[in-house]
């Protein structure tokens, strides 16, 4: 498999240190200057500043690791018969599970539609795709009923990165103009529904993303497939001009993005379904014919890993990717930066969780076996940990002097400090 193809996307490669802007080592007690993005000239806009992030190791509270649905040839949105009852599938969304939930849930519904079917309809999964599909066929007047093995707090879904963006959702390879129209339509379908539940009670918010390239004429001409399909989505996007830009970059490109924080999205998710009539039933199908046996003439697969040993797709592999969380510092409120630079297979990202937690993320574009209990149990790696923790306290290494035109030197970071006022 081409790893590569796991980025975030080309301009977007690889680093992101979300929620900060920079980092802080282990010897970071003492007071720290914020850092200041000046706005463009004749905006009227106040400058932008920038609170250290405290990485310090006594300050982690927890490190977990979840698996992606991935499919090559991406996720699948499909109806087929299942007996007497309409089977609609709805998984394999790769690190676009949360990003895309709304849109492959709009699309599974639309072909319950097509179909002529009517009665109640089963959920099979309680992830951010169940859920959301769920809730999708309540607004559609069907009654839901979810059957699932893990409820909230104990789906991956719960310990997503969940930055509106569909990552690695395919192999640029396997791309059809089919796939591209069902991407495009889910994505922007998604793309509205989130903007309908921004604010505290759902946890979604916008925030600004910054993307740090040292590459000579940097000028977005290598952006990748989906960010171009999906440019109008992220307004008030530019490049910072070198007065402005206080990172150790050459270059700075500035997205105006939607973050989702998982915890606080599910429950909220949770509780409109139960408001709604919704009802939950906890079981574990070994095999896709006990589906036959629900009462529900319709039944939604959203399964993620687990389609592919109850309905046999061999196409789906589980991507690894670790998260290590910190204890919340509630004056990082912006969101940081990240590196179009950084060495494959894996991205880092720091992700913003707004007054609630901050957290720091290993994504590794990673094949795992198949065995995805026992990589869940056992597969946190000591080693990425303290590699993103170290990453992240270089961003952060303060030389209040004049910034260094020419790069940092030894893994150095010049930054270019708060002006005060004579």
């Amino acid at each position: 498999m081409d790893t590569k193809r796991f980025s975030r996307r080309d301009a977007l490669r690889a680093v992101g240190l979300l929620a900060g802007g920079v980092a802080l080592n282990s010897a970071c007690a003492r007071r720290v200057r914020p850092y200041v993005i000046d706005p463009p000239s004749g905006v009227g806009r106040n400058p932008t500043r920038f609170t250290p992030v405290n990485v310090a190791r006594d300050r982690v509270i927890r490190t977990v690791v979840g698996l992606r649905p991935f499919r090559p040839s991406g996720f699948v949105v499909r109806a087929e018969p299942l007996a007497d009852k309409l089977l609609v599938h709805n998984y394999g969304h790769g690190g676009g599970g949360v990003t895309l939930s709304w849109g492959t849930a709009y699309l599974a519904a639309d072909l319950i539609r097509e179909s002529g079917k009517t009665g109640a309809a089963a959920v099979v999964g309680c992830g951010v795709v169940g859920l959301a599909t769920a809730r999708t066929l309540q607004r559609r007047g069907f009654e839901v009923t979810i059957y699932a093995r893990d409820m909230p707090p104990e789906t991956t879904s719960n310990i997503a990165g969940a930055s509106w963006f569909p990552s690695s959702v395919v192999n640029e390879g396997r791309r059809t103009p089919a796939f591209n129209a069902q991407f495009e339509r889910a994505a922007r379908t998604a793309h509205r529904q989130y903007q309908l539940l921004i604010g505290d009670e759902y946890g979604v918010h916008w925030r600004q993303q910054y993307a740090l390239s040292d590459a000579d004429n940097d000028d977005g001409g290598g952006m990748s497939w989906d960010y171009a399909m999906l440019r109008d989505l992220f307004p008030a996007s530019r490049e910072l001009k070198p007065s402005e830009n206080p990172f150790p970059a050459k270059n700075v490109h500035v997205d105006t993005m939607m973050f989702i924080e998982p915890s606080v999205y599910l429950n909220a998710l949770l509780r409109d379904f139960y408001i709604a009539g919704g009802r939950i039933r906890r079981v574990a199908f070994e095999d896709a014919r006990q589906l036959g046996g629900l009462s529900e003439p319709i039944v939604v697969n959203c399964t993620g890993l687990g389609a592919r040993e109850l309905f046999g797709d061999r196409e789906l592999e589980p991507v690894k990717g670790q998260l290590t969380a910190l204890l919340p510092q509630p004056a990082c409120m912006a969101v940081a930066a990240s590196s179009r630079a950084a060495p494959k297979p894996c991205a880092n990202r720091f992700i913003p969780s707004p007054r609630r937690l901050s957290a720091v993320c290993r994504e590794c574009a990673q094949r795992q076996s198949h065995h995805a209990g026992r990589i869940r149990r056992n597969g946190v790696m000591p080693g990425d940990s303290r590699s993103i923790r170290r990453l992240m306290a270089g961003w952060s290494r303060q030389d209040h002097g004049p910034r260094d035109t020419e790069g940092p030197k030894h893994g150095a970071v010049r930054l270019r400090p708060r002006r005060r006022k004579a």
